[in-house]
């Protein structure tokens, strides 16, 4: 059985075993002071509040300008690179890889900034979604695409406590607001962690079985949709599945598109049957597909020999395999 886990806000919980931080999920960062002029976007920076611009294509992420940028195309990653600094804050480069981007913010002193912006270029906007009562942020293009996640932001102290911390969106400005104030000198340096998420299917393929006359479809979801179900245990369909659902599916069909054409699509949406077993993945992944959510080697399989059902307890009683 796969294993991940998850610290939130600090908090650690653990699931099948792998650790894996979920703190400050940031599919997509967003911007400083922000302009839109010839269909293009360009960024405005304050003096006095630190900006650590982002760029999204839809396949991988960058962070920084010129020598201090880091990307999660890069074949080998940095951490603990300094991508932007100034006086008594620094942001640095934590766990990357192809599909995520992690940064951390560390605020050294009492007099240091508390606002920190993250313009995203390639980004039209961030969507708030409330998921069983935890936030979620959906970072879309000008297509309406999800280009990156945010999750809830969290920040600590030197001394382990947690520091009030939240956002603010204006477009595709994502702004984090630290509130140190009230804490003494022990506290510093108080740490932030915004964490990016890219997508949610690592990649499909397709298999045509001849003894069935069927095609049938091989998908692999990224490990960081699977902590989304650490972030939103008890799971449910409010939760880490309401997102492979709602979100994936689109994804998936957007991969079929590029990789195949859209005949290739067309054909998808034409057997129910393929949505109707993607969502029972989804709704079990974290019981029965556990190891499905963490290794990108595994798939979820969805025969077209099978015919269309929508009955739960069917999709329970077979194990997505009626």
């Amino acid at each position: 059985m796969g294993a991940w886990s998850s610290r939130i806000q600090g908090r650690e919980s653990t699931m099948f075993g792998k650790r894996i931080h979920v703190t400050f999920r940031l599919i997509a960062f967003l911007a400083s002071a922000t302009l839109l002029t010839s269909g293009q976007i360009a960024f405005a920076e304050t003096n006095d509040t630190p900006s650590t611009p982002i760029v999204l294509d839809g396949t991988s992420a960058s962070a920084g300008s010129g020598g201090a940028q880091i990307s999660t195309a890069a074949n080998e990653f940095e951490t603990e690179k300094v991508i932007t600094s100034g006086s008594g804050y620094t942001v640095t480069s934590g766990k990357i890889s192809p599909e995520e981007m992690q940064l951390i913010i560390n605020i050294e002193t009492q007099d240091s900034p508390t606002v920190f912006n993250f313009p995203i270029k390639g980004a039209t906007g961030i969507e708030p979604l409330n998921l069983n009562g935890k936030p979620l942020y959906r970072v879309y293009n000008a297509q309406n695409s999800s280009i990156g996640w945010i999750s809830e932001p969290w920040a600590k102290s030197a001394t382990g406590v947690d520091v009030p911390t939240h956002f603010e969106i204006n477009g595709n400005l994502l702004t984090q607001i630290v509130e140190t104030a009230g804490l003494t000198a022990s506290d510093f340096p108080v740490v932030a962690d915004p964490y990016f998420g890219l997508d949610l299917i690592s990649k499909v393929s397709y298999s045509v079985d001849s003894k069935r006359s069927s095609t049938n479809l091989k998908i692999a979801v990224t490990p960081w949709l699977g902590t989304q179900y650490a972030v939103y245990l008890p799971w449910t369909l409010l939760g880490g599945s309401a997102i492979a659902v709602t979100f994936g599916w689109p994804e998936v069909l957007s991969k079929y598109t590029s990789n195949y054409g859209i005949w290739m699509t067309n054909f998808i949406k034409s057997k129910q049957t393929y949505n109707d077993q993607y969502r029972c993945h989804a709704l079990g992944a974290p019981v029965i597909f556990a190891t499905q959510l963490t290794d990108p080697s595994s798939t979820w399989d969805l025969e077209g020999h099978r015919a269309p059902n929508n009955s739960l307890s069917t999709w329970i009683a077979t194990f997505c395999n009626w």
